[in-house]
């Protein structure tokens, strides 16, 4: 056995694999969570913009508003918030308006 696979009887080998699996399920947590938020803040963005905008009247009835709001959320946080992508947050609050229902399906997806 050479020096660098058992320093003072500690296997490193052993040791490596404990805390790659320490790494792997720290990282799957983070990625739940960040999923886990993201489709609350999707929900959050269809729901006001339904509310506030729509007076839930159909999503053709903002289309400007929409336009404009998205024109400026893509300068400051990218693609993920084009026109197209914000229809489908409206979408989303459209098919799961009840929060308790998402909060099932959050957990479910997650």
């Amino acid at each position: 056995m050479n020096e660098l696979e058992n320093i003072d009887n500690i296997n490193i080998d052993d040791l490596y694999n404990r805390i790659v699996t320490l790494i792997e399920k720290a990282k799957m947590n983070v990625a739940v969570k960040v999923n886990n938020e993201m489709t609350f803040l999707y929900w959050n963005i269809g729901k006001d913009i339904t509310e506030n905008v729509l007076k839930n009247q159909k999503a053709e009835y903002g289309k400007s508003v929409i336009k404009k709001l998205s024109q400026k959320l893509v300068i400051e946080y990218g693609r993920g918030y084009s026109t197209r992508n914000i229809f489908r947050m409206l979408k989303f609050y459209d098919y799961f308006p009840d929060i308790e229902n998402l909060s099932t399906l959050s957990a479910k997806l997650s």
